[in-house]
C-alpha cells in the first residue's frame, strides 16, 4: 500500500486473478494496485463505506455516506451516472450475486434493496423491522429501529441472502419471501461485520468485533466458535477448504484451520500433514476396570490373604484388583458404626471438662514489674475495645463535656487513640526467657534506663556517687582565677541542685 496516503483501509477488492485490486481509504480515496505496487490514485466524493466490483460490466461500485452509489468504470477509465436510491442515511454495504449478478444494498435504516445493473432499476426492497414481524421467529426478538442497520450482506446461491444487523443478529432470506427463514442472535450486542458460507461443510460463518461463529446450515445449530483476543474487523475464506483469516486489530493477519470443514490449500498442504501428528487417539486399555493396590493398603483393607488367588493380579510392587470389588471393600472398611459414634463423643467430653480445670499459674520471678504493668495495658486495651461505640451511636448522641478530675492523673485523657501502641510480649512465646532468665533483669536505676526513660519522676534519679562527688569538687576547686570563677558561677548553682541529695 500506498505509504504516503494517511486514511485507514476500509475495504479491499479483488479485480482479477493477477494480483489486481482496489482498496477503499477512510480519507475518500481509492488505490487501483497491480503487481508491481501502486497503478492509479483517485479521490471519491463522499467518504466510501463499502465497494464490489461488478465483471460483467467492468463496473466498481462504492457505497458512501449518501443516496447515491457511485460507478467507476474500469474499462473507461471514468465515473458513470450512481445509483439513485432513497436511503437516506446512506448505504453501509453492498453485495453482488455470483449466479444472476443482481445487486444488494443495505442501508443504514434497515432496508435492504436489489438492484439489476442491467438497465440500473430497483428491483425490490425489504424492511427488516417489518419482516421481523410478519415471522413467528422474529416476534419474539425485539429490536428498536435504531439497532437495524445492515451491517453486512452477502449472497450464497440464486436465492439465499444473509443479512447482518447492527443488535447481532444475522437472517436468512430466501429472495422469494420477505419472511426470513432464520433469525439468530450472538449473544453479544456488537454489530455482524462479516457473513460467509461455506458450501463443502454446509456451514455458515457469522462474525462481530468480539467473536467469529460457525452454524450447521441444515440444523442451523452452533458448530465451533472463534474468539481473538482483539476486535475482528474482516473475515476470509479459502474457496473450499478449512482454512480462515481474520483482519483484527494487531499487526498480525491471525490464521486459522479447522480440517473438520475442509482440509487445507494445495499450496499449504504440510497443515495436513501436521494435524495428522497432532491428532490424539484414544486406546482403550484393558485396565480400566482395574484398581492398583499396594501390599500396605491391602493389609489395611484386610484382604492380604487374597494375595495368589486370581482376584489379584501381580504388577510391579502392587496388585491390580477389580475396581467393583474394591468398591466394596472401601465401603465396608470406612463404615461407621454406633460405638465409634459413641467413643468420639465420650472423648470430646472429657476434653471440654479437662478445659475447665484450674491450671497452676507460672510465678514471675525475673521483671515481675514490667510484667504487670503489661498485663494491665492488655487489660485496659480490651476493655476499650469492648466499649468503644460504634459510628451510628456516635451520630446520634451529642458529645457532653466532662468535669477534669484533679489529683490523679486521667489516663483516658492522655490516650486519645483507642488503640494501645505498647506491645505486649507477655503472651509471645519468643520473650518467654526475659521473665525467667536472671540475666535479663532490667536495673531501673541504671544509667541506660534513665536515659531512656527521661520522663521519669526525679524522685527515682540517682544521684552522683562518692567518687564522682569527690572528682567534681577538685575540678572546681583547683582553678580560682576570677574569671574562672565568673564563667562557672551559673555552673555552680546548676550543680548544686542537680547533686542536692
Amino acid at each position: 500500500l500506498s505509504p504516503v496516503c494517511l486514511g485507514s483501509l476500509r475495504r479491499a477488492a479483488s479485480i482479477n486473478a493477477e494480483y489486481m485490486g482496489v482498496f477503499l481509504r477512510s480519507d475518500r480515496t481509492l488505490e487501483f494496485h497491480t503487481q508491481y505496487g501502486l497503478h492509479h490514485k483517485t479521490r471519491v466524493p463522499r467518504f466510501g463505506r463499502d465497494i464490489s466490483y461488478h465483471s460483467q460490466s467492468c463496473d466498481l461500485y462504492i457505497a458512501a455516506d449518501s443516496p447515491e452509489v457511485y460507478r467507476i468504470n474500469l474499462e473507461q477509465g471514468r465515473f458513470l451516472a450512481p445509483l439513485q436510491t432513497n436511503l437516506t442515511y446512506g448505504v453501509n454495504v453492498l453485495g453482488i450475486n455470483p449466479v444472476h449478478q443482481l445487486i444488494g444494498l443495505g442501508g443504514e435504516n434497515g432496508v435492504v434493496q436489489c438492484w439489476d445493473p442491467r438497465d440500473r432499476t430497483k428491483a425490490g426492497q425489504l424492511n427488516i423491522q417489518e419482516s421481523l414481524q410478519a415471522s413467528s421467529d422474529g416476534r419474539k426478538i425485539r429490536i428498536p429501529s435504531s439497532a437495524c442497520g445492515v451491517t453486512a450482506l452477502r449472497y450464497d446461491d440464486n436465492l439465499t441472502l444473509g443479512v447482518g444487523l447492527e443488535s447481532g443478529h444475522w437472517l436468512l432470506y430466501d429472495l422469494r419471501s420477505s419472511i426470513p427463514t432464520v433469525v439468530k442472535d450472538h449473544r453479544y450486542g456488537l454489530p455482524i461485520v462479516d457473513i460467509k458460507f461455506h458450501n463443502n461443510s454446509k456451514k455458515i460463518i457469522t462474525a462481530d468485533k468480539k467473536i467469529i461463529k460457525f452454524w450447521d446450515r441444515d440444523t442451523v445449530d452452533n458448530y465451533t466458535s472463534i474468539q481473538p483476543e482483539t476486535e475482528v474487523n474482516n473475515i476470509c475464506l479459502i474457496k473450499d477448504s478449512g482454512l480462515i483469516f481474520a483482519a483484527t486489530e494487531d499487526h498480525r493477519i491471525l490464521t486459522y484451520f479447522i480440517p473438520s470443514i475442509g482440509s487445507a490449500p494445495k499450496w499449504c498442504s504440510s497443515l495436513d500433514n501436521l494435524t495428522e501428528e497432532l491428532e490424539e487417539e484414544h486406546l482403550e486399555s484393558s485396565y480400566d476396570d482395574y484398581k492398583f493396590v499396594a501390599r500396605s493398603e491391602l493389609q489395611s483393607l484386610g484382604v492380604s490373604h487374597l494375595i495368589g488367588t486370581p482376584l489379584l493380579k501381580a504388577y510391579m510392587h502392587g496388585f491390580f484388583m477389580d475396581l467393583r470389588l474394591y468398591s466394596r471393600l472401601q465401603l465396608n472398611a470406612s463404615s461407621f458404626t454406633y460405638e465409634d459414634f459413641e467413643k468420639q463423643q465420650t472423648k470430646k467430653k472429657i476434653e471440654d471438662m479437662r478445659r475447665d480445670r484450674i491450671t497452676k499459674q507460672q510465678r514471675i520471678k525475673v521483671n515481675k514489674v514490667l510484667h504487670e504493668t503489661l498485663t494491665e495495658e492488655n487489660s485496659k486495651k480490651s476493655r476499650r475495645k469492648k466499649s468503644k461505640p460504634s459510628s451510628r451511636d456516635l451520630q446520634k448522641e451529642t458529645p457532653k463535656e466532662t468535669p477534669k478530675e484533679t489529683g490523679e492523673d486521667n489516663e483516658d485523657e492522655h490516650d486519645s487513640d483507642w488503640e494501645i501502641t505498647v506491645s505486649n510480649p507477655t503472651g509471645d512465646s519468643r520473650f518467654g526467657q526475659l521473665f525467667t532468665d536472671p540475666r535479663f533483669q532490667i536495673d531501673p536505676n541504671s544509667e541506660e534506663y534513665l536515659q531512656r526513660h527521661p520522663t521519669l519522676s526525679t524522685k527515682r534519679r540517682r544521684g552522683p556517687t562518692d567518687t564522682e562527688f569527690s572528682k567534681l569538687s577538685k575540678f572546681y576547686a583547683t582553678d580560682t582565677s576570677d574569671d574562672r570563677n565568673k564563667s562557672l558561677g551559673p555552673i555552680r548553682g546548676t550543680k548544686r541542685l542537680i547533686f542536692q541529695r
